[in-house]
């Protein structure tokens, strides 16, 4: 009997009997290699061909696993390797490790249950304190001067120290933007603690809807205002000092062209700039019409320059001072020029797709078998797709971005959408990486780039554009106190006694330095930067996070050590 072995593909033979149990004996043909016999039509495991095709010698036994013939004092069976001394599986046995085999593989979790329950109530406990924080830090802006909208909302004040008219008292509707997150926060720090799993899912997903749906339904209660106290200080005169030989501005010379560049940056800012120009004496002058020109030339009113002697006037502080004013805005969305409610498709865009990818991810870092998890990864990296790369009201926001740096319009503008959009891609490649067939140490690796990914988009994406947020609104305050300062002084006109300077000094005492003027603006716009990104970020992290503890569900210990 001839015997043709397959292994892997691949074809071999044809052996005799005694051939293929020398082989079998060797090592260089195995049990489960299939055989088939000449003339045969089924390919079997060639432990079962070689049984079936020898008589038992005289005397001889047969294997009792694979029932291959055997010598009378052979112990070792040299077709499957079974010892004869080691009793033969039972039934029972033989049926178990067969089920076993047939039985699909299971992925290992990933963490410990320890380490699982720690990692998913840091997360919870970290959204938490960002709201509290949010909710918590003042309002700064340029006026330089705290405005605490959780004090100021319960104070109804007649008056206030900025001699200006008492400010708006606060509606429910800026209330609710205002408490909603502390109670958010606050309710969210007592559930990393007090509670896991699906429960906590749930109140976290009912707490994030409510908020939502509230601001939805009724839009003042979504903008997620405060009141802030701002400076108008578009009052302000640019005072230049003329002799017969030179025109001084701040205290330095300044030539024509200067002049006008300068009061072009200034033309473009203020709606209604108005300019003094000082002489030693009127008929002195000389340098004033030359002023004049280049400040007609780029659009100030002529009847908006003032000519006056540098003697004999005194100070008008109510140029001077800060004109301190109360408002309500979400000075975060103004200073971005952004408005939610004129991109509603946008929005809904950018919701469910990270909703989705933050949920897929997260979900598969702690279930790496949860189809729902998959499906939810995949879904969100689909729309992240159609959000940044199909075309929206004729262009596609990726060339928008790449259209600013590459033009010059705004750098930072670009960068930060370029760089945001790139992480979002990013987030939204390793969702279709992170296959369910892979090893699970990749699919761990893959879900926590991804959500580290989307997570990071935004931070990097706004960083570059409130950077730059900072320096104009910090190099303007700079500006507008050497402008006071030098415009005290050139009313006061030169010092010629210790009088006269004890009387400017006096003056000059009410009126921020420039050095602390910029000081206190990048301090200011920075908490604000960080005051609405814990405050609205965090808010946008309730829905994902309820999502995520409802797919999660509560996890049973690993053992009974655990439970000693």
């Amino acid at each position: 009997m001839n015997i043709h072995i397959s292994r892997d593909g691949q074809q071999f033979g044809p052996y005799t009997l005694e051939d293929a149990q020398a082989h079998l004996a060797s090592g260089s043909l195995l049990p489960h290699d299939w055989a088939l016999e000449e003339g045969g039509t089924e390919w079997r495991p060639l432990s079962e061909v070689v049984a079936g095709g020898a008589a038992l010698p005289a005397g001889g036994i047969a294997c009792p696993k694979c029932q291959t013939p055997l010598e009378a004092d052979q112990v070792i069976c040299l077709a499957c390797g079974h010892n004869l001394d080691e009793p033969a599986p039972s039934t029972e046995e033989m049926a178990a490790a067969e089920a076993a085999a047939a039985a699909p593989l299971s992925i290992p979790m990933p963490f410990s249950y320890e380490d699982e329950t720690a990692n998913r109530s840091a997360f919870v406990n970290s959204i938490g304190w960002a709201l509290i924080i949010g909710a918590i830090l003042p309002v700064i802006a340029d006026a330089g001067e705290w405005s605490i909208p959780l004090y100021d909302m319960w104070v109804k004040g007649e008056g206030n120290e900025f001699d200006g008219p008492p400010p708006e008292p606060y509606k429910w509707q800026t209330m609710f933007g205002c408490i909603a997150p502390l109670v958010a926060g606050a309710v969210t720090c007592v559930l990393a603690t007090m509670m896991h799993g699906r429960d906590r899912g749930g109140i976290l997903l009912s707490l994030g809807l409510l908020i939502f749906g509230v601001g939805m339904v009724i839009p003042e209660a979504g903008r997620f205002e405060a009141r802030a106290i701002w400076d108008d200080a578009n009052a302000t005169p640019t005072t230049f000092v003329v002799s017969e030989s030179s025109i001084r501005f701040r205290e330095k010379d300044i030539e024509l062209t200067a002049l006008k560049d300068h009061m072009e940056s200034v033309r473009k800012t203020e709606s209604n700039p108005k300019v003094i120009i000082r002489g030693e004496k009127e008929d002195t002058a000389s340098g004033a019409q030359a002023i004049i020109t280049a400040c007609t030339e780029v659009g100030v009113p002529r009847a908006n320059i003032d000519v006056t002697d540098i003697r004999g006037n005194d100070v008008d502080k109510d140029k001077a001072m800060p004109n301190f004013q109360h408002r309500f805005g979400n000075l975060f969305y103004e200073k971005l020029g952004f408005k939610p409610s004129d991109h509603p498709i946008t929005l809904i865009l950018f919701a469910l797709s990270w909703i989705g990818v933050i949920v897929g991810m997260k979900v598969r870092s702690y279930r790496p078998e949860s189809m729902v998890a998959y499906i939810c990864g995949l879904a969100g990296g689909a729309l992240t797709i159609v959000l940044w790369l199909m075309p929206v009201a004729g262009t596609v926001p990726l060339m928008l971005a790449i259209n600013s740096l590459t033009s010059g319009t705004d750098y930072l503008l670009g960068a930060g959408l370029l760089l945001m959009i790139l992480f979002q891609l990013g987030a939204a490649a390793f969702c279709f990486l992170n296959q369910r067939g892979i090893r699970p140490s990749l699919m761990k690796k893959y879900s926590n780039l991804g959500a580290t990914l989307m997570l990071a988009s935004v931070m990097v994406g706004l960083t570059p554009v409130w950077g730059k947020v900072i320096y104009e609104n910090s190099n303007r305050q700079t500006s507008l106190a050497e402008d006071r300062q030098w415009y005290v002084k050139s009313q006061l006109g030169r010092v010629y006694s210790g009088y006269d300077a004890k009387y400017q000094q006096q003056q000059l005492k009410g009126l921020p330095s420039p050095r602390a003027a910029r000081i206190g603006s990048v301090f200011g716009w920075l908490l604000v930067g960080v005051k609405y990104a814990a405050w609205i970020g965090g808010l946008f992290m309730l829905i994902p996070l309820g999502v995520i503890e409802l797919l999660c569900g509560q996890r049973e210990p690993d053992g009974p050590a655990f439970m000693q």
